[in-house]
């Protein structure tokens, strides 16, 4: 992404470039949704180990010929080099969400000022704004996350080396620390996951989330750009079947890692990191691996990663906004492809080498002059015009954009209605809809709300209000990044503590599928005297497919298990639905209620 590009009195490592190409391309890939591709994201962490590298190994080379580190110098490059490629994107971006309007402008405001202060990481986190679960218009600045990681990086860690190196003089000390870092930051990855919930404030952490940048910080301290090019055809050739074994590694992790499974962060993440640090070295050497990365076609997208890296996910999630029922089909996945590649080379010709040659206020005035000439053509002269337009339209969308989603609207809803949830049994606080839209019918035979224990994610929590109104009594315990791994402990809990109800409801197959092994856990459980209920999901890709299934066999092998077949209702009222698809309007949860109710009370066969 934003790794720095050599100066020029330093030699170039073209394999480098060509590991930044591969790494772009995986993370495309994986946005695209290719299922091939599912650990893509992996080639992040591949840009961690590059930067934190290139990085190290400029500072360290620096104080060793000089005795000293021109911190001041180095962030004026940094600057440079980043900051006109992402005001340039901002603005894009905030103009064209400006014109598409709806929940895709949602927390413009604030994601924008995020990306700005190069805090977008930990804005997410106090935003909750998940990383893998998406629902609705995927936010078109999410990606930033990792570039205000390694800006942070930036920040402190030349810091922190300036103070290392006026105290261990040795190289190999030096990288122990670096390495010890690492190894910290990996075990907080480790401890702060907990398996069946939303990995998102692991993924994002800088704490969590340095270990690749501190890897390619030890490689440059213990070893150096300098001897990996000097190396030995020996060496050259030992680093290149490391290197080869590395890159088949992170093939297959990026082929089979998913980015919500427990290996993911508990090992796999930092595996991928742990091989790209090979791969590095064996990419800055001149051997046959170095070569081979260093061919002029991925010299080319290297070089561009960083235009291409920013540029590529707004095109897909705006896309997605603009022609949902669409924006999955090949010959447009491509196009956004060829329009990501396009801004890309654009930006790194008019916008990025000109700001690293003569620098960010040089640069504007040059490029104002031009587009105010009398000499200028047509296309020249209106460009100003353009650029106020686009401006216009950012501040106007930062100013107006709304702070919530709808779906952030209806879950705060249902966080109010349940208030307290440690309270049991919780008080009943009916919410009147005024929906007019018709509902399933309803049963003659009645259930009571008093008897009913219900376990779901944000679907039930958006919809607790109408379940209140429905079934007075109801106890409800819903968080909006449950999956169905935790609902066996979960109701375990209920159970010893003697406050789990005769009627059980989980509506939680939306996140993150459901096994018959975690089936059968919440089966002994739950018992064979109480009936259980299972809330279909309408999402319909192979996860949704599979974990419906799943729960009809399971309704076909325990005759005290009922489905309430949320799926089924929301395939054919979509207008019922919020924009992703899948959580209900006040009406459809209105109806949501009613399904549950009938599915609790149909007889036993």
């Amino acid at each position: 992404m934003s790794a720095p590009t050599p100066r020029p009195d330093s030699q170039y490592m073209p394999g480098i470039d060509g590991l930044r190409a591969l790494s772009v391309l995986a993370v495309i890939g994986y946005h695209l949704d290719i299922p091939l591709l599912r650990g893509g994201f992996l080639g992040v962490d591949t840009f961690f180990v590059i930067s934190g590298f290139l990085i190290t190994d400029l500072l360290f080379n620096e104080w060793r010929d000089h005795g000293r580190v021109d911190l001041k110098a180095f962030w004026v490059r940094r600057a440079r080099r980043l900051l006109p490629a992402l005001w340039l994107l901002l603005a894009a971006v905030a103009a064209v969400v400006t014109v598409i309007g709806g929940d895709v402008g949602a927390g413009l405001r604030g994601n924008v000022a995020a990306a700005l202060a190069y805090v977008s990481n930990w804005w997410q986190v106090a935003e909750q704004t998940s990383y893998v679960a998406q629902f609705g218009p995927p936010p078109p600045l999410l990606h930033l996350w990792s570039l205000a990681v390694e800006e942070q990086f930036y920040l402190v860690w030349p810091l922190l080396l300036v103070g290392l190196v006026r105290v261990l003089r040795s190289r190999q000390a030096l990288a122990a620390v670096a390495l010890l870092a690492a190894a910290g930051s990996i075990a907080w990855m480790w401890v702060t996951f907990q398996p069946g919930t939303d990995p998102s404030r692991a993924y994002y952490g800088t704490d969590t989330h340095a270990f690749g940048l501190l890897l390619g910080a030890a490689l440059a301290l213990g070893v150096g750009s300098r001897r990996l090019r000097l190396a030995s055809t020996t060496a050259c050739e030992v680093l290149a079947v490391l290197g080869v074994a590395a890159l088949l590694l992170l093939g297959y992790l990026t082929v089979s890692l998913g980015d919500a499974s427990t290996s993911a962060y508990r090992g796999g993440i930092a595996a991928a990191s742990v091989a790209a640090t090979v791969l590095v070295a064996a990419a800055a050497t001149d051997g046959v691996l170095g070569r081979a990365l260093g061919v002029p076609p991925l010299r080319w997208l290297g070089r561009r990663s960083y235009g291409l890296y920013l540029w590529h996910w707004p095109v897909i999630a705006l896309t997605a906004a603009t022609v949902p029922g669409w924006a999955d089909r090949w010959p447009v996945r491509l196009a956004e492809v060829a329009l990501a590649m396009g801004l890309a080379a654009a930006s790194w010709r008019f916008v990025e080498r000109p700001a690293q040659r003569a620098g960010i206020g040089a640069s504007l005035r040059t490029l104002f002059r031009g587009l105010v000439s009398r000499g200028s053509g047509p296309a020249c002269r209106l460009a100003p015009v353009a650029l106020v337009t686009v401006l216009g339209l950012a501040g106007t969308g930062c100013l107006l954009a709304p702070a919530k989603t709808q779906l952030q609207a209806r879950l705060e809803a249902g966080r109010q209605s349940l208030g307290d949830a440690t309270e049991r049994p919780r008080p009943t606080t009916p919410a009147a809809t005024t929906s007019h839209a018709p509902t399933p019918p309803a049963t003659n035979t009645q259930i009571d709300g008093q008897d009913v224990t219900a376990v779901g994610n944000s679907v039930m929590l958006g919809a607790a209000p109408a379940l209140d109104e429905q079934l007075p009594g109801i106890y409800i315990d819903a968080d909006e990044d449950r999956s169905m791994a935790v609902v066996p402990d979960l109701l375990a809990g209920y159970e010893s503590d003697g406050t789990l109800r005769d009627v059980v409801v989980v509506g939680v197959a939306d996140n993150g599928g459901v096994s018959a092994a975690t089936i059968e856990r919440t089966m002994n459980v739950v018992g064979e005297e109480r009936t259980i209920v299972f809330v279909t999901t309408p999402l319909d890709d192979s996860v949704g497919q599979a974990a419906n299934e799943a729960l009809r066999a399971a309704a076909r092998t325990h005759g005290n298990v009922r489905l309430a077949k949320w799926s089924t209702y929301a395939h054919h009222h979509p207008d019922r639905l919020i924009s992703d698809g899948v959580h209900p309007r006040a009406n459809g949860s209105k109806a949501y209620a009613r399904l549950i109710e009938q599915a609790a009370e149909r007889p036993r066969r």
